[in-house]
């Protein structure tokens, strides 16, 4: 049996015209869980939501749209038992897999808003030997370091999904974390990491420190070297990709995406998939990153288990096909627009009746003075017909179309303005007008001049008798050609001789905005020649 975690980056633009089941039956899975849904519950449609031949459970954000998300999905043959929404309970009204642990250091408040942004689903599996297994997928935090409420935010996400994994394994559950962790743990994770000591200085991966067991585990070492602490003070879980590959270099799950660091191989390892560590020796056969699977700025990760998880007889409540929307339970459009006709019956007062008959007499007198409103409307729009038959007709043509008139009075205006305006060089400022659209439609220059130099020539009130004379039309074009000149090439980067690319600064601060050049090559460590060089240049 396989398990995967795949941050998607927009459920919606994963699949590049592909189906739902058609990307899931590509990750060959039992069980897949999905990152970065971004989509709310009233963005999600029937298609994504009700796949054939598996049950799906949707966690949404709850404070803002295309934000955040995750999905779990379960082929039919390894439907859950139980399913929940968020790390605590206050999503919850009917718990269902419940140990919550011991959060007292937060208030109502602080869980409400850990679990409002859609970052947690959690699925309840049964093993063979009757044991459960919970499935915890997470899209943790990002949080930049200059940002302090927002790394607050992450560290308390941190900290309550330890409790509620931990809780669960003293409870004598199996437990599985997965997802984007967004923390590489350690330096081996990054592609190019700062001093060690800087490096492990970072709370997130000081969390990660205590959150998995004390020591290098690997699937090499004896049972013995690697027993774990199950003390109650963290260090209950494994990393399961490093306990089968140790020592593997350049094994990273994330790419920036906007200079193309997946073709160098030059990002970070920050999906995970964590479990207990009985369960780790028992099931799992191997862990492994799938970098060749595309469609997002990370790739999934896959875990193989040796036995398959028990199939629940009826999918969870908190399953998608058994939203009101898609359970076929929703109001029609058209009961809102159909007519309701309430007929008396004969058991009703007296009184009640009567008022009945008033209120229809009433409609049917409504009704024929509606009907003599329409004749008298009817009779308006005939006489209006007949005057507009009366009047010469036209189209739409004769709107733009302009008379002989209107042309001799333009051609005296014109040849008045070039008269008294014209300049020294020869050209007026008639000539020069079409200048600034040229710009701004972004017209190739010597196309527009080549045009607008043979109109210039046909007309004598403005140029003069170009066509006559060769040398003032050679003239004319390099006049044009001069202040067109159209956008400056880009400058070749130092370290390959090859054009840049314009780039933007998003990054908030006093360069927010700005643009500049650099390499065109993708991002990639320094001593990588194929890589990026450091070519830099503001533009004025």
């Amino acid at each position: 049996m396989k398990i995967l975690t795949w941050n998607i980056n927009g459920i919606r633009a994963a699949g590049r015209g592909r189906s739902m089941k058609d990307i899931l039956d590509s990750l060959e899975a039992d069980v897949i869980c999905l990152q970065e849904t971004k989509v709310t519950r009233d963005m999600l449609d029937e298609v994504t939501a009700i796949v054939d031949g598996y049950n799906a459970y949707f966690s949404f954000s709850k404070v803002k749209t295309g934000y955040s998300g995750v999905a779990t999905f379960c082929r039919n043959e390894v439907t859950p038992i139980a399913a929940e929404e968020g790390l605590s309970a206050v999503l919850t009204p009917q718990p269902s897999i419940e140990c919550y642990g011991n959060n007292v250091d937060f208030t109502l408040e602080d869980l409400e808003a850990l679990d409002a942004e859609g970052r947690a689903m959690l699925t309840e599996h049964r093993l063979d030997d009757g044991k459960s297994v919970v499935i915890v997928n997470v899209y943790c935090p990002r949080a930049d370091k200059e940002n302090n409420e927002r790394v607050d935010f992450k560290m308390n996400f941190y900290k309550l999904l330890q409790e509620r994994a931990e809780t669960l394994v003293k409870a004598g559950r199996h437990v599985i974390v997965l997802g984007d962790i967004n923390t590489s743990h350690k330096m081996i994770d990054h592609c190019e990491p700062d001093k060690e000591e800087l490096f492990n200085a970072n709370p997130g991966r000081q969390w990660l420190d205590h959150f998995l067991v004390p020591g290098e585990m690997s699937s090499t070492k004896p049972a013995e070297e690697t027993s774990g602490s199950v003390d109650g003070h963290g260090g209950m879980f494994i990393d399961t990709f490093r306990y089968f590959h140790p020592s593997e270099r350049g094994a990273y799950t994330n790419w920036c995406t906007v200079t193309s660091a997946r073709q160098t191989n030059y990002g970070t390892r920050i999906d995970y998939i964590f479990a207990d560590v009985e369960l780790v020796r028992k099931e799992f056969v191997d862990c492994e990153i799938r970098a060749d699977i595309d469609g997002s700025d990370h790739c999934p990760v896959v875990a193989t288990l040796k036995t398959c998880f028990q199939a629940a007889l009826k999918a969870p409540a908190l399953c998608t096909k058994y939203m009101p929307e898609f359970a076929g339970r929703q109001q029609k459009l058209k009961s809102y627009f159909a007519k309701h006709v309430h007929r008396p019956s004969q058991s009703q007062p007296e009184a009640t009746r009567k008022s009945q008959e008033v209120k229809s007499s009433l409609k049917r007198s409504a009704s024929l003075d509606g009907d003599k409103a329409k004749a008298i409307k009817r009779q308006k729009s005939a006489g209006a017909k007949g005057k507009a038959d009366s009047q010469p007709k036209t189209d739409l043509f004769s709107f733009f179309s302009r008379s002989s008139s209107s042309v001799a009075s333009d051609k005296n205006v014109a040849a008045e303005v070039s008269e008294t305006n014209k300049p020294d060089n020869g050209v007026s400022d008639i000539a020069l007008a079409p200048q600034a659209n040229s710009v701004s439609l972004g017209v190739n220059s010597d196309d527009f001049v080549s045009k607008n130099t043979t109109n210039l020539s046909h007309d004598k009130t403005v140029t003069g008798s170009s066509k006559d004379c060769p040398e003032k039309r050679k003239g004319e074009v390099a006049l044009w050609k001069s202040i067109l000149t159209g956008p400056r090439p880009p400058p070749l980067c130092s370290g390959h001789k090859e054009p840049c690319v314009l780039r933007t600064v998003k990054i908030k601060g006093p360069n927010q905005g700005r643009q500049f050049h650099c390499c065109a090559r993708p991002q990639g460590h320094s001593s990588n020649p194929q890589a990026r060089c450091n070519f830099f240049k503001w533009v004025k």
